[in-house]
């Protein structure tokens, strides 16, 4: 009975949480995808467009949520718009930039798995006045379904069963799978032992396969950081933004500034490369703003950015942006690494949170933003503070001197006023003090103090060309910050630290506000609440 029980009540638990997990999804963010559904319209158009679906559906939410595709100019072609399942009273359809009449054959709603689940006919269309929006009632409501729905009884009679043979067969070959138990084992030590003799290429290696990981639809999909459909208005106030662009879905960026890439930094590093290899001189103003503005003196020209050459010598292209973006991602996860490996001695730990950082909520809120290269040089400049703390002597802390003036150098040039220049305060600060809290005497925290203070000077008299001509301009410019606004974060609130989700619960459609790190984090934090008498007495 004992053998019976221990074999199979595993295989029974683990059925009934798997088909508690796939039948009632705890764990989801709405309608689940399999129940999506798809509103086919055909029409044909004399240019290219947007088309926007409005619906009203019983229990939707804001009646500013659409469904939107691009649209082709010329024949007749299936416009397809995401909707989920439910209750529609009316539908109403908006093309974008279309000054002549278009015509609708007609429009039908199917699923995922091609089933069609309504038609609607071009003769129940009504047009409006401006010949390119139509309306539809739905009398009576049309109540949609996905076919590919799931209920209890059909997702238990499938996932149980199936999860209990799949447990059952395990429990029955764990017993004979013990040799390749351990040679798996002998193999994770050997991995272990290279690790530990290796602790740089590990942790380097960890964070680009992480980065590589936390980027792939631009690694290996052919997606870029820099699309132009991020909702960001180029040339034109529609889809498509840029000529001979093709007409694709745009994003939905959730109000994180995608506008500022493509407003400003992309078109910034075009006119570097064109002053500086066309017409030889430095890039100080941008002749093609408001009849000329700073562009050095504006604080975000990156020209100082080693990384950011990349770019400059590609004339702005979007694929030397994208490797600019993972190449400071690396850094990013490679200096977290490091400095948590200066900080508490631990490989282990330093690897965790090399790979965890490539996945912090700041990434998602500002993943084309310029602030995300303020956020990659920073840990190198505590890095090096910590670097030169821990040095035996003065002199073997030169070489982390040299990387703090380069950290701070590249942090300055990094895009970002505001930021970058909040960072250098607050981590030299926080270096400083880890300087003059060590446990040394007093005579040997003045001479690294002096060392680290000769580096950051040089890092000002060589910064110069950057900083004061970033003063002078901001004494008689305009600036949209003349009247400072302050925005606090409740204390209730106080979990959204570890991840945005709980910020985008109370914003509108779960915009972006604040951004965050992430449960991993969270789990650090815990643990130390929990051994914070073993942390305190350290």
């Amino acid at each position: 009975m004992f053998q019976f029980v221990r074999l199979l009540f595993p295989s029974f638990l683990l059925a009934g949480i798997a088909v508690a997990l796939f039948c009632f999804a705890p764990f989801s963010g709405g309608d689940k995808v399999e129940e999506s559904l798809v509103f086919e319209a055909q029409l044909s158009a004399p240019a290219a467009g947007e088309l926007r679906l409005y619906s009203v559906r019983d229990g939707a939410g804001s009646p500013r949520e659409f469904s939107s595709c691009a649209v082709k100019a010329g024949v007749q072609q299936p416009s397809r718009m995401v909707i989920p399942p439910g209750t529609y009273r009316a539908f109403r359809l908006v093309l974008t930039e279309q000054p002549e009449r278009v015509e609708i054959a007609g429009a039908r709603i199917v699923d995922l798995a091609g089933v069609e689940l309504a038609r609607i006919e071009r003769e129940r269309f009504h047009a409006g006045d401006s010949g390119a929006e139509w309306t539809v009632a739905c009398a009576p409501p049309l109540v949609l379904h996905s076919s590919l729905s799931w209920g209890l009884g059909s997702g238990a009679a499938l996932v149980a069963p199936l999860t209990f043979i799949i447990a059952l067969l395990l429990r029955l070959l764990a017993a004979r799978v013990e040799n390749v138990r351990a040679s798996a084992t002998a193999a994770i030590m050997r991995g272990a032992e290279m690790a530990r003799a290796n602790p740089l290429a590990t942790i380097f290696a960890t964070a680009t396969i992480a980065v590589f990981a936390s980027c792939y639809p631009v690694v290996f999909c052919g997606k870029s950081f820099v699309s132009p459909n991020l909702g960001a208005h180029c040339l034109y106030a529609g889809v498509t933004t840029l000529p001979d662009a093709a007409p694709e879905k745009t994003e939905n960026p959730k109000m994180s500034d995608t506008g500022a890439m493509l407003w400003a930094h992309l078109p910034y590093s075009v006119a570097e490369n064109r002053a500086i290899f066309h017409d030889h001189e430095m890039p100080l103003r941008l002749r093609d703003n408001a009849c000329g503005v700073p562009l050095l003196g504006q604080g975000q020209a990156m020209l100082g950015d080693p990384l950011h050459w990349i770019p400059i010598c590609a004339g702005g292209a979007t694929w030397a942006w994208d490797v600019k973006f993972v190449l400071a991602k690396i850094l990013f996860a490679f200096g977290i690494g490091l400095l948590v490996r200066a900080a508490v001695g631990r490989l282990g730990v330093a690897v965790a949170l090399a790979g965890s950082s490539a996945f912090i909520g700041f990434i998602a809120y500002r993943f084309n933003h310029a602030a995300f290269f303020s956020l990659c040089y920073a840990p190198w400049i505590l890095l090096a503070w910590l670097k030169i703390v821990r040095a035996p002597a003065w002199r073997a802390a030169v070489p982390w001197v040299a990387l703090l003036a380069a950290a701070n150098w590249s942090e300055l040039n990094s895009g970002t006023a505001k930021e970058a220049s909040m960072l250098i305060c607050g981590l030299n600060f926080t270096g400083l003090l880890a300087l003059m809290l060590a446990p040394e005497s007093l005579a040997a925290r003045a001479r690294k103090l002096a060392a680290a203070g000769a580096g950051l000077l040089i890092f000002l008299l060589v910064s110069a060309p950057c900083w004061v001509l970033f003063l002078d301009a901001l004494a008689h410019a305009w600036t949209a910050y003349n009247v400072p606004h302050a925005y606090q974060i409740q204390p209730a609130l106080i979990i959204g630290l570890f991840d945005d989700l709980f910020y985008r619960q109370t914003a509108p459609v779960e915009n972006h506000t604040n951004p965050s790190a992430n449960f991993f984090v969270l789990i650090g934090v815990l643990w130390a609440l929990v051994h914070a008498r073993r942390l305190v007495a350290d």
